[in-house]
């Protein structure tokens, strides 16, 4: 088989997903297949040094599309499809989905969507997002598209259409990866030894809920806990409407003392080693990457109470409060402070949830596609 993966994904990192597709490219290889992945072209993804040539480097094969330079989206996919005599197309964050459509009948019989994200509300009672997704699958049916989603519980919305579920895997290979310990980490990033830290992911603050976990530790920083919170992806120097954001919402000014933003990094094991807490304060999720992550280096988390969460919460160091309640994401926040990096079952979720069997699930569903 020879696979083409598109997906609209040109961070500053490889992150989890550039990591896992390239754990997906060498276990094809090992199967005697191949895979083919297009990025969009940006400062990201362009230099000499970037994870796209990361990739490259274990000879899998990354072509890097400018929309400037080759705007006929069509012609461009169909010369990469020929080139590599492609059998399936995997589409991922939308990239070329459009163009597919309109054209469906120019491009490779097996075509798959996949879809990173899960309801937001536990109750499930959004039926306006569930009508759209059935209506989604009904067209999707009709043009032969195939779906899969990182939720088990859009089962119910891709009634009509091809649809498999396959939550995300973890994966510990990175650009760079230096094992780097808690402490030496720490005295890298100016952090006291004894300093309590959490840790939030803010790159999209409202759906992130960055807003939720600074008025939680605010609170309990009012009554003494002297608590640092560290921000990833909110910028470097920090970006002026993410800053406007947490001032807005909160009230709080977003250059106190007990926030910190951190530099970007491909080796963010050592940040959630760093970390007493991980913070997953989200509106909506897919299935998080970071969550698992945090847990794999024996971390409490902290997790709103959205569907998305709910396969976390079998870990032992889950501390689940009621989203959109900051007073309730300050008590998790305590609990979790004061369970610390105890024992846990954090093993037992990294082997259900790890790479190995994310690409065997991933290489049977194009088998059966």
């Amino acid at each position: 088989m020879n696979i083409l993966i598109a997906a609209d994904y040109a961070p500053p990192q490889s992150g989890s997903f550039g990591a896992s597709v390239l754990e997906l490219g060498l276990y094809l290889q090992n199967k005697g297949d191949r895979l083919v992945v297009i990025l969009p072209e940006n400062g990201n993804t362009a230099p000499e040094d970037s994870w796209a040539n990361w990739i490259r480097s274990y000879g899998i094969t990354v072509c890097l599309y400018n929309r400037n330079d080759m705007p006929d989206e069509k012609e461009y996919l169909l010369s990469i499809i020929r080139e590599y005599a492609i059998d399936i197309l995997h589409l991922h964050f939308g990239m070329f989905l459009n163009t597919v459509r309109r054209n469906r009948k120019c491009f490779p019989r097996k075509v798959l969507v996949h879809d990173h994200m899960c309801f937001g509300k536990l109750d499930g009672k959004n039926y306006g997002e569930k009508a759209r997704l059935l209506a989604k699958s009904l067209v999707f049916r009709f043009l032969n598209i195939g779906m899969v989603s990182v939720g088990k519980e859009k089962d119910e919305v891709y009634a009509f259409a091809k649809h498999w579920y396959l939550p995300n895997g973890l994966t510990y290979r990175r650009k760079i990866s230096t094992e780097e310990s808690r402490e030496s980490c720490r005295e890298r990033l100016g952090i006291g030894e004894d300093e309590k830290v959490c840790l939030i992911l803010g790159w999209a603050c409202y759906i992130k809920g960055v807003d939720i976990a600074i008025r939680a530790i605010d609170e309990l920083n009012r009554h003494g806990a002297n608590i640092t919170l560290g921000f990833v992806g909110i910028g470097e120097p920090p970006n002026k409407n993410r800053l406007d954001y947490i001032r807005n919402t909160t009230g709080v000014d977003p250059f106190v003392g007990w926030m910190r933003y951190l530099p970007s990094t491909e080796d963010i094991f050592a940040y959630y080693r760093m970390a007493d807490v991980f913070i997953s304060a989200s509106r909506g999720e897919g299935f998080s990457f970071a969550t698992l992550e945090a847990m794999s280096q024996n971390t409490p988390v902290v997790l709103s109470d959205i569907r998305a969460t709910k396969w976390a919460w079998k870990y032992n160091k889950a501390c689940v409060y009621r989203t959109e309640s900051w007073e309730s994401c300050a008590e998790a926040i305590q609990k979790a402070m004061e369970i610390g990096k105890r024992p846990s079952n954090f093993e037992e979720l990294t082997s259900e949830y790890s790479i190995q069997n994310w690409c065997e699930g991933m290489y049977q569903i194009y088998r059966t596609c």
